[in-house]
């Protein structure tokens, strides 16, 4: 929200309540000298009331409204009447608006107020922040006012005028509004297109259709995992001092068929190249199936990772994938970035060293693997590294 400056109107008694000032703001000079300012971009729904007069006359609204920064309450006259004093107090509880003890509003005690000379717009506008609000908390807003009909340059009426809402418990007519504090949801960090990643069940799905992640890892194999005649796709590690273990694909084919892999997760008890699957007395099974899930999960993200590095079209943004940081606060690994974690991955697959379990490097690998599916929403486990972060 832009910040706008009142002009002098007088300011009565003190800008504080909840330790906080009002805050000034500018703005074009609307009719009759008014103040025309709104909230640039208000998030959720905008509470509008009218504003009554006498008590049944309507002459004109009165708007509450926050984005992510600022709380605005604005007065708004309509037809020939004019305002010529406001007064404002908002609370978390009715009981904290001074009141006599009947249970009548005192407006002299309001914690802000305007004179006026005549205007048909005014408007108040707080930090949220340094009042303390935040999203999904109910305010109760008391809207006073002190209106005059002008006809030809005269006044022929005046009137005390409220907020339209419920009653105060005393013997008069003034009213409260409330408003609910709106949550913004700020523009997501990511554009459709930007990233593309396809879990393991689509990687090792049929290919029926074009766009189907298999057909893609089809044609895309030897260009972008080889030298365009062979290829090979390693996950697990080797460590000359601990040694380690691995699972080579070395066609598309054999990766296909052997996705998806599910269960429990242990270390790798060998290595495998194109890995079969094993018939026998006690059923079936698949070589490598002791590392379960999460085989699976480090050979999704491994051709997500190499696709978005080799294929422009597979994810337009210049950023690397691999690059992306994990932003998830309860997470693990909050602050790696992906290429991390799936370093970490694959020397616990492959039995080398490691501080974290099976469970914890499968959940964050399922949850990368699902950031950027196609023609799914975002998901919010990752961010882009703005400032040059990592696992250091």
């Amino acid at each position: 929200m832009n910040k706008r400056l009142l002009p002098a109107l007088g300011l009565l008694g003190s800008l504080a309540f909840f330790g906080c000032a009002e805050k000034e703001t500018e703005s074009p000079m609307g009719p009759g000298g008014g103040i025309l300012t709104t909230v640039d971009d208000p998030c959720g729904e905008v509470t509008s009331v009218r504003l009554l007069a006498g008590q049944t006359i309507d002459v004109g609204t009165v708007t509450v409204e926050n984005d992510g920064e600022e709380l605005c309450v604005t007065y708004q006259t309509s037809g020939d009447w004019l305002l010529y004093e406001t007064h404002l107090d908002i609370r978390l509880g009715l009981g904290d608006v001074p009141q006599t003890k009947s249970g009548n509003p005192k407006v002299g005690k309001f914690a802000h107020s305007h004179d006026l000379s005549g205007v048909t717009f005014d408007e108040y506008c707080f930090s949220l922040a340094d009042l303390g609000y935040t999203s999904g908390m109910d305010l109760v807003v008391a809207a006073h006012g002190v209106v005059e009909r002008v006809v030809d340059g005269q006044s022929v009426q005046e009137e005390t005028a409220w907020g339209e809402g419920a009653n105060f418990p005393g013997n008069n007519w003034a009213m409260y509004l409330g408003h609910t504090v709106q949550e913004c949801n700020e523009d997501p960090p990511f554009e459709e297109g930007d990233f593309t990643t396809h879990t393991q069940g689509e990687w090792g799905g049929d290919c029926v259709d074009p766009d189907d992640a298999s057909c893609y890892l089809l044609e895309h194999w030897f260009d972008c995992l080889g030298d365009g005649e062979t290829a090979t796709l390693v996950i697990g590690c080797l460590d000359l001092e601990t040694g380690g273990e691995t699972i080579t694909f070395n066609t598309p084919e054999s990766l296909i068929d052997y996705l998806p892999i599910f269960g429990s997760s242990q270390a790798l008890v060998q290595s495998y190249y194109d890995p079969q699957l094993i018939e026998d007395e006690e059923g079936s099974f698949w070589q490598g199936g002791e590392g379960g899930e999460l085989v699976g999960q480090i050979v999704a993200l491994q051709l997500n990772i190499a696709f978005d590095s080799c294929d422009p079209d597979f994810g337009v943004s210049e950023t690397s994938f691999g690059d992306l940081l994990v932003c998830a606060a309860d997470s693990p690994f909050f602050g790696w970035t992906i290429e991390e974690v799936l370093a970490e991955a694959n020397s616990t697959l492959g039995g080398c060293s490691s501080l974290y379990t099976f469970e914890e490097l499968t959940a964050a690998l399922a949850a990368i693997n699902e950031t950027f599916v196609p023609g799914e929403p975002v998901g919010s486990y990752v961010c882009i590294d703005d400032n040059g972060g990592g696992n250091e």
